[in-house]
């Protein structure tokens, strides 16, 4: 056998072995790495390597900032979650800076591998935290910046690659108490919150998008103090969005044990607000045009109060013009631009609370100093906001004020630049009702500021006042009657009235009551704010005094002076330039009145001058005097007098028997006048 045919079969399985070889060693090429950092993955999820990386960080940590910092427990979880127990970083003073109980949270991978960073299932409780800022606008966290940047911070250079973007599917924040002071600009706050869970459909923090479908805050008290700064000046009519670039959306917003309070330092004014439960569902967003329209608010438990410790009057002497005068957009001044709307409005078991000087117990329903209603219920529905129209439908507002009083009120509201209706108005207070309706045609804004007397003005009111509750009812707006009346009438009033807030075109006032009570008026009045050069008329067509409003009227008349058991009558008053002129026909059973009366000098305590001319016809004088054998009186009365407010006063007084009387009657009248008048003198 030749040599070249001994050596083929040695050499083809050294061929194959070679080939073995390559083959293992490109394997381990190509799969150590991935197994070596499968196996470090695996030996950090250990807990020894974790309790060792723990022990390194927080002495790294430790020795950069100079202040202790405890870690108790860091673990990772499988397959990229991480979770903190008991991180504490002390300051300089050895004070708490920060405290986490609990911090956990995971990283999705496949999020991850698509070039986001997406944490879900985020919790962080137990946690205090304390931001303090010095006089010297340090704060105290400034020397941990410092560690890490130095004294001089590097220039930046330019990072062309784009973020990572970044999201969360939901946080839950849980027993958080945070503390601020900013010994600079006054403001302080404290933070107490029990639980805060947001729920999110989408989020990404570059694109600043954050569409929440749900969110929960339970048992949080914020406090905040504050100094008073000098003003910023108005933008106005600049009006930048400030929600310009935000992708904000809400679907629901729930509430619960929640309270917010609000200190002045300098003048001590505060207000707060708490709200035992809170539900709020929204139909839409749109920052970008300012739009908010909400579906339902529920409220119960919801209180709100001030205390204004100072009441110092503007000086308006130098005040400039509204910034919004001949602007013409409406109400965007107020309305920011804003576009709100609420479709239903629930409010159960609330509370106001407004106070002057301190916080005390309230006299009467509108104590000036005082002002507080509890068990406040509110159903409102289409309520809308914004530059071009503000409008509610309430429903129904009831609440309890001082002395246990019930009000109760419903209104019907739109109101445009150019006009504002009120309709279906209702105040029930102490049994009494009063319904209304007005209407101001405004024209528009900057008319109505420059001449607000010339707004054309109508309104209507009707009620059925029982004069059983009047006492009760004037008491709560600060007027006693002199003393205590037993009126049992119901006065069915009602009130018309067209004109200007300068000039009343036509004031109607009818009133039916169910013991005998009947007024019929009308009236024209001119420059009403002048009062008492304004101009008047007042056709009083028909006035009959039942019981009860004799009852009303007797509260007012000294207990000598005897009353009327029936009154009725027309009178006719013209008036102006602080002067007045009466036609009376007026029928009584103490007698009855036809004249004329002219008065002038009414802005003092009594009428400057007067003139009257006066026919009084069986005047029943025995019930003016002692005397019963006095009969009836027939008289006519010629008074006048001038400067009757100087120690120039004079004056004429004639009367005279009426001549429609027999001559035996008229000697008896002539004698009836004399005792009178004798009567009088020494009375007076």
């Amino acid at each position: 056998m030749p040599p070249a045919d001994q050596q083929k079969p040695v050499a083809a399985p050294l061929r194959s072995r070679w080939k073995r070889r390559l083959l293992r060693v490109l394997v381990w090429v190509v799969l150590l790495p991935p197994v070596l950092i499968a196996l470090v993955i695996l030996l950090v999820y250990l807990p020894p390597i974790q309790e060792f990386v723990r022990s390194k960080a927080v002495g790294i940590l430790e020795e950069k900032i100079g202040t202790p910092v405890r870690l108790e427990r860091f673990a990772l979880r499988f397959p990229a979650g991480v979770a903190l127990d008991g991180l504490l970083v002390l300051d300089h003073r050895g004070d708490t800076m920060l405290y986490a109980g609990e911090l956990k949270s995971n990283l999705s991978l496949s999020s991850l591998m698509e070039g986001r960073i997406e944490l879900r299932g985020s919790r962080l409780a137990h946690v205090r935290a304390v931001m303090d800022q010095r006089a010297d606008s340090t704060f105290n966290f400034t020397y941990i910046i410092e560690a890490f940047t130095g004294d001089k911070v590097k220039e930046a250079t330019a990072d062309t690659t784009a973020p990572m973007r970044f999201s969360m599917t939901g946080v839950v924040l849980e027993d958080v108490n945070f503390d601020m002071t900013m010994a600079r600009s006054g403001l302080g706050m404290r933070v107490r919150l029990g639980k805060l869970d947001v729920a999110m459909d989408a989020m990404d923090a570059t694109a600043t998008l954050f569409h929440v479908s749900e969110i929960t805050l339970a048992n949080t008290r914020v406090a905040m103090r504050t100094a008073p700064r000098a003003p910023e000046p108005d933008t106005y009519p600049e009006l930048p969005n400030p929600f310009e670039g935000l992708d904000i959306t809400l679907k629901e917003l729930g509430l619960e044990n929640v309270s917010f309070s609000l200190a002045n330092t300098t003048t001590g004014d505060s207000l707060w607000l708490s709200i035992e439960k809170g539900d709020v569902q929204v139909d839409s967003v749109e920052l970008a045009r300012q739009r908010m329209h909400f579906g339902s608010l529920a409220l119960e438990g919801a209180r709100f109060g001030t205390v204004s410790r100072k009441d110092t009057a503007r000086d308006t002497t130098r005040e400039a013009s509204p910034a919004w005068l001949d602007q013409n957009d409406g109400f965007r001044y107020w309305a920011r631009g804003l576009d709100v709307s609420l479709r239903d409005l629930t409010i159960v078991d609330g509370e106001f609370q407004l106070h002057q000087g301190s916080a005390g117990k309230t006299a009467q329903l509108f104590d000036p100093l005082h002002t507080s209603f509890t068990n406040i219920a509110i159903t409102a529905e289409n309520i809308l906001f914004n530059d071009q129209r503000i409008a509610a439908v309430i429903k129904r507002i009831s609440a309890t004020g001082a002395n246990g009083t019930e009000l109760h009120a419903a209104l019907r509201m739109s109101a445009t630049p150019s006009e504002i209706h009120l309709d279906d108005g209702l105040v029930a207070l102490s049994g009494t009702e009063v319904r209304f309706s007005a209407t101001a045609l405004l024209g528009d804004l900057t008319t109505a500021y420059r001449t607000p007397k010339a707004v054309p003005l109508s309104a209507r009111i009707r009620s059925n006042i029982d004069l059983s509750t009047l006492p009760a009812l004037l008491h709560q707006v600060g007027v006693t009657l002199p003393k205590t009346i037993n009126a049992h009438e119901t006065l069915d009033t009602r009130i018309a009235f067209s004109g200007t807030a300068q000039r009343a075109d036509t004031v109607r006032v009818d009133v039916i009551g169910d013991q005998g009570t009947i007024v019929h008026l009308t009236g024209q009045a001119q420059d009403i704010a002048n009062v008492p050069e304004s101009s008047f008329r007042a056709d009083l067509r028909e006035i009959n005094m039942g019981d009860g409003l004799c009852e009303i009227v007797r509260a007012y008349v000294p207990s000598n002076v005897p009353m009327p058991a029936r009154f009725a009558g027309t009178a006719f008053i013209t008036g102006g330039g602080n002067a007045m002129t009466a036609d009376l026909d007026l029928r009584s059973d103490l007698g009855d009145v036809k004249g004329k009366l002219d008065a002038a000098g009414l802005s003092a305590r009594m009428p400057n001058a007067l003139h009257v001319d006066l026919t009084i016809t069986n005047a029943a004088i025995h019930r003016f005097v002692a005397d019963t054998a006095m009969g009836p009186l027939s008289v006519h009365i010629l008074a006048a007098g001038q400067a009757l407010n100087t120690a120039r006063r004079s004056g004429s007084l004639e009367i005279a028997p009426n001549n429609g009387a027999s001559t035996d009657r008229i000697w008896a009248d002539r004698a009836s006048v004399d005792s009178w008048k004798e009567t009088r003198s020494m009375a007076t």
